[in-house]
Formats: structure tokens, C-alpha cells, sequence
């Protein structure tokens, strides 16, 4: 009878250590599943950000592009006025010179220097 109580419990015990061997078995499956997961989602996320980047940049130079267009045409607007009030004081310049007003008088209606006058007026330009 005791023999048999023995049998008994061996084989109990080694059907929890083949249940146990399976569990672990199914465990380190099911770990190997998860952490591929995990490193999959890693990735995308990384692949993810790395897009984010592309994106952020290339709309940073698309931005960036368009300020400078912008700022170029201030600048060229700017500079145009400038040169168009210039040349319409040379104009002017010019015609008081015709009308034997004084280089002085010249200088001070129109605000261009003196020499920029003489220049002007006696050398040709």
C-alpha cells in the first residue's frame, strides 16, 4: 500500500513538473512575443519621430523661404522708394539749376550734398 502511495505521488509530481515546465514554456513564448512587440512599436515610434523631424524641418525651410521672399520684397520696395525719391530729386535739382538757383539753396530744397550737386551739374552724370 505504501509503495503504492509513493507511485501515486511520483506521478502526481512529476504531472506538476511537466505543468510547470509547460507554463514556463508558454511564459518565455509569450515573453519572446511581447518584447518583439515592444521593439516593433519602438521602431515605429522611432520611424515615426524621425518622419516628425523630416516633416518639422521641410516645413521649417518652406517657412523660412517664404519669410526671406517676403523680407526681399520689403527690401526692394524700400530700396526702389529710395532710389525713385533720389531720381526725383535730381529731377528737381536739375531743373533749378536750369533756373540759376544757388548750389546752396539746390542742397537744401532737394537734400542732396553739395558735391553730389557738382558732380551732377559739371560732370556730366
Amino acid at each position: 500500500m505504501a509503495n503504492n502511495n509513493l507511485v501515486e505521488l511520483l506521478k502526481s509530481q512529476e504531472e506538476e513538473h511537466n505543468n510547470l515546465l509547460d507554463l514556463m514554456e508558454d511564459l518565455d513564448h509569450n515573453t519572446r512575443l511581447y518584447n518583439a512587440k515592444e521593439e516593433g512599436r519602438e521602431e515605429g515610434r522611432e520611424e515615426g519621430r524621425e518622419e516628425g523631424r523630416e516633416e518639422g524641418r521641410e516645413e521649417g525651410r518652406e517657412e523660412g523661404r517664404e519669410e526671406g521672399r517676403e523680407e526681399g520684397r520689403e527690401e526692394g520696395m524700400i530700396k526702389g522708394r529710395e532710389k525713385g525719391r533720389e531720381e526725383g530729386m535730381i529731377d528737381v535739382a536739375l531743373k533749378l539749376f536750369d533756373e540759376n538757383f544757388p548750389i546752396m539753396k539746390i542742397s537744401e530744397f532737394t537734400g542732396l550734398s553739395i558735391n553730389k550737386l557738382q558732380n551732377l551739374f559739371f560732370s556730366g552724370k
